[in-house]
């Protein structure tokens, strides 16, 4: 493995990690925000020819608490 593709690989993490990173303080940042729904981004490994070549964000996907729901439909 080059030089080149092990800084790939050490890139594509690092920004894998920095964009959960921003996910979750968006999420601490809103917690308290009426109607915020809680964000969860799913990383997938990037694999060529059977090798590992990295790692990238597949999705964002929200999550609504149900107990929360509930009780703001109660009143």
């Amino acid at each position: 493995m080059s030089l080149s593709s092990i800084r790939s690989i050490a890139t594509s993490s690092l920004s894998a990690a920095q964009y959960q990173m921003s996910v979750t303080s968006s999420n601490v940042a809103n917690a308290d925000t009426e109607g915020y729904t809680r964000k969860t981004a799913t990383q997938a490994a990037v694999v060529t020819s059977g090798v590992g070549t990295g790692v990238t964000i597949t999705a964002v996907t929200s999550s609504v608490d149900k107990y929360r729901r509930e009780r703001a439909r109660r009143g």
